[in-house]
Formats: structure tokens, C-alpha cells, sequence
């Protein structure tokens, strides 16, 4: 025993001083420790809202919930064209955009719009404003467990999230919607009347072009086998029904109206890629699968958002368990 007289700690004083220690490192790797997140990804009217608001109920205060709706993706873009020199003082960010497109192809706008350049270059800024949202993302989890609501837009804003998001444990969750019903579902928001309520179908086709493909390989996680009769009579309501709504827009100058053009022309080139895609004229049945692989598939068509909360509930829980068991080992 270490002696008090000879100005020593006193082997009950160490061990304080040593409880005090632990105490402030498991305070300090819990801090550390990442925290859980949980990917709950599909398209537009999905129904992604609805499961999410009844899990929640389930997890109460446990997760944060964080939505790439209720994030500032202007901002982002904006942050992106500035780097290709966009002065605000100087332009719009529309007028900015056109000539940036028309310079880079060497084509008047509406062909510009069209073409291979003018896609990758939506492409590049939807990658900018996704990047931009799962660095939000990232910063969330540094505080709590989180539950990402979320879209992806192009085929590699998957390897993004997870790319910004390593080092956190994340499960991933898909919710399928088959195109006819998410059909149904936006024509019901469309005509309730609100304006938070408005919807796209053309959005989510475009969504789902990003998310899913044919099945190709065993490996594969199937998630539908549907006729291809209803999706191309979805697909092409969609298609009609976004360039009527075009069409009903007023432009104010050769500019917007060459754009409107482009615009047009990008939605016709779209129904013909997303027929090629899922091979709609040569298939009568096809078998969705999604592009990159999930821990969790729901077919929200299938059962009640509160049913299907539960079983994501029960997935995730059990997925703790099983890795805190683990890491016991």
C-alpha cells in the first residue's frame, strides 16, 4: 500500500482517480462511437413518409429524422455553378445555365439540352446537391442515431451516401412502389388540392430509372414480376401529363422558349431510354430488381405503412442485437 505519510496517493486515492479516468473515457467513446443510421431510400410517392412517420412511433426519441425535403438543395446547386463561374451580380442562374450548356456542346440550346454533354452535366449538379445533402447527413449522425428519408437521382448517388456516410453502421432499407400504383397514388395528392401535396409521376419514373433494373443475375434481390402493359401506360401518362404541363408555361423570351423546347425534347428522348431500359416493347412480363443491393426490401403495395414500419422495426432491432453481440466476442 502506498503511504500517505511519505506523500504518496493512497492505493484507495488511485483507484478514485483511476474510476474517474474510466468514467470520463466511456463517456468520451460514447461520444465517439458512430451512431446508427438507418437508409430509408425509394421514389417519389414511394411511400416512404407514411412507414417513416409510423416508425417513429416505435422508436420514439431514439432517431433523428432527416430529409433530403427538408433540405436547402438550391443552395447546393448554386454552391456548384459558382465553381464553374457564375457570378449572381451578373446573370441569373437559368440564363447562366444555358450559355454554360450551349458553350460546352457547341449547339444551340435546344439541342444542347439534349444531348449527351447536356445530361451529364444535370447529372453532375444532381450529384453536387445529393453530396451536399449526405455531408448534412453525416454531421447529424455525429450527434445522434439518425433515419435518412431519402431519393436517389442518378444510378451513383448510392455509392456517394455511402462513400460520405463510412464509418457509420447503416442499414439499408428500399421501399418498391410498382409504377401504376404510384400512378394512383399522385393523381390522389394532385387532386386533394394542397399545394405541399403536388406531384410529379415523371419524377418518380426518373427515379426509378436511377434505382432499379432487369433481372440479370442469381444474385440479384427480385422485388417485382409485373406486366409490362400497366407501367408503359403509366409511363406514358406520365410523360404526356409532364409535357402538357410544359406546354402550359409562358416563356418570355427566345432564351426560355428555346429551353422550353430542350426541355420537351429531354422528356421524349427520357420515354424512349426508360422503354430501352426495362425493354418494355420486347417483354410482356418483366422482373425488377433494384441497382445496388439492400438489407431490407418493402413492397409498400403490399401492406399497411404501419405493418410495414413494423418490419423494419423488428429488422433493425434485431440487426443491433446481433452486432452488439458480435462486438462482445
Amino acid at each position: 500500500m502506498f503511504s500517505v505519510k511519505n506523500g504518496s496517493i493512497s492505493s484507495i486515492a488511485l483507484a478514485a482517480a483511476l474510476a474517474i479516468l474510466g468514467i470520463g473515457f466511456l463517456k468520451f467513446y460514447q461520444q465517439q462511437k458512430p451512431h446508427e443510421v438507418i437508409l430509408i431510400a425509394g421514389t417519389s410517392s414511394a411511400g416512404k413518409t407514411s412507414i417513416i412517420n409510423e416508425l417513429t412511433k416505435s422508436i420514439g426519441k431514439k432517431y433523428l429524422v432527416v430529409k433530403i425535403d427538408d433540405f436547402n438543395t438550391q443552395e447546393a446547386l448554386e454552391q456548384k455553378v459558382k465553381t464553374w463561374g457564375w457570378d449572381p451580380k451578373k446573370s441569373t442562374l437559368d440564363d447562366f445555365m444555358a450559355s454554360y450548356v450551349v458553350n460546352k456542346t457547341g449547339l444551340g440550346l435546344e439541342q444542347a439540352l439534349s444531348s449527351q454533354v447536356g445530361q451529364a452535366i444535370h447529372k453532375e449538379t444532381s450529384d453536387a446537391m445529393h453530396a451536399a445533402f449526405f455531408k448534412h447527413v453525416k454531421h447529424a449522425a455525429t450527434k445522434s442515431n439518425i433515419i435518412v428519408d431519402t431519393v436517389f437521382d442518378t444510378v451513383n448517388n448510392f455509392e456517394q451516401f455511402l462513400a460520405i456516410m463510412r464509418g457509420n453502421k447503416i442499414t439499408k432499407i428500399l421501399i418498391y412502389c410498382p409504377l401504376d400504383v404510384i400512378q394512383e397514388r399522385v393523381d390522389k395528392r394532385n387532386l386533394s388540392g394542397k399545394p405541399e401535396e403536388q406531384r410529379s409521376t415523371f419524377q418518380a419514373f426518373r427515379q426509378f430509372a436511377a434505382m432499379y433494373k432487369l433481372h440479370e443475375s442469381p444474385h440479384d434481390q427480385i422485388v417485382d414480376k409485373i406486366s409490362s402493359e400497366p407501367i408503359l401506360k403509366s409511363l406514358k401518362k406520365a410523360i404526356d401529363d409532364i409535357i402538357q404541363e410544359l406546354e402550359q408555361t409562358k416563356p418570355k423570351n427566345d432564351l426560355a422558349r428555346a429551353k422550353l423546347k430542350g426541355d420537351i425534347e429531354s422528356v421524349r428522348l427520357f420515354y424512349e431510354s426508360f422503354i430501352n431500359q426495362f425493354k418494355l416493347n420486347e417483354l410482356q412480363e418483366i422482373v425488377i430488381v433494384p441497382m445496388r443491393h439492400y438489407d431490407l426490401i418493402i413492397n409498400s403495395k403490399t401492406d399497411q405503412p404501419r405493418e410495414n414500419a413494423q418490419k423494419i422495426f423488428n429488422y433493425v432491432t434485431k440487426k443491433i442485437r446481433e452486432d452488439r453481440r458480435s462486438e462482445r466476442r
